[in-house]
């Protein structure tokens, strides 16, 4: 700079308009230098917070997924028990109604209503709302983990609200037509009644009613779940060799 203002001292003594310019070009260079330098700098503080936030996202989606792979195990055993439950009672021969009475109904697995039994699975979703959050104000360009982890929710969740529902609403009509049994009550509270017995173990109406059942959770929701099992087990891996 001293060096500059030398040469604009001495041109403007001289009258030497070329070195003035010439002074005054340089001057303007050595401001945008600086400015690029700075902005420079700001970008590459940007992009390295940027960088730290998304790890600390994707560590979020982790748990996430690690938290539900844990209830989906549990989930899918419980759904597998169902459901070969409910194969045995179709496709196997059933167990006499005329041997079950008060002493051992308890263990009658079949003496039940089998086709109002499920339950439901909600995704874990913090992190990955965070992730789109995050896209939604970042210039960062979307990497291949984000986008399956997109994947992961919107493929899924909207299937697994889907078939939830209905599998929900089904279980419910199938639970209102016992209502105009007069053993429903004793159903109700738990009661011994060879009525209920022997409708469960002998009606066409009930078998026609679990083997749609069985159909929207052994061919839906099982499979379902042990898909988003599968790929929420292969996201975590991947995230965790992103971390090394």
């Amino acid at each position: 700079m001293k060096i500059f203002r030398k040469i604009r001292a001495s041109s403007i003594l001289d009258h030497k308009v070329s070195k003035y310019l010439l002074y005054a070009v340089g001057e303007i260079l050595l401001v945008i230098i600086g400015i690029l330098i700075a902005v420079s700098i700001n970008n590459a503080n940007e992009k390295r917070k940027l960088r730290a936030e998304i790890q600390l996202i994707y560590q979020a989606v982790e748990n996430d997924l690690v938290r539900d792979t844990v209830v989906l195990t549990d989930m899918i055993t419980q759904q597998d028990y169902l459901d070969s439950l409910t194969h045995a009672y179709l496709y196997f021969e059933r167990i006499n109604p005329d041997t079950i009475d008060e002493s051992n109904v308890a263990d009658c697995i079949h003496c039940g209503a089998l086709h109002a039994l499920y339950s439901i699975f909600t995704p874990s979703e913090g992190g990955v709302a965070s992730l789109v959050d995050f896209e939604s104000r970042s210039d960062l360009k979307q990497d291949s983990l984000s986008y399956r982890i997109f994947n992961l929710y919107a493929s899924n969740n909207k299937s697994f609200e889907d078939i939830s529902d209905q599998i929900a609403s089904t279980a419910v009509e199938n639970l209102k037509s016992l209502e105009k049994y007069e053993w429903y009550s004793d159903f109700g509270k738990g009661e011994f009644n060879k009525d209920q017995v022997n409708y469960f173990l002998t009606s066409r109406e009930y078998e026609n009613k679990l083997t749609t059942f069985y159909l929207l959770q052994a061919g839906n929701l099982s499979r379902l779940l042990k898909d988003y099992k599968a790929e929420s087990v292969a996201l975590i891996k991947e995230i965790k060799r992103r971390k090394k």
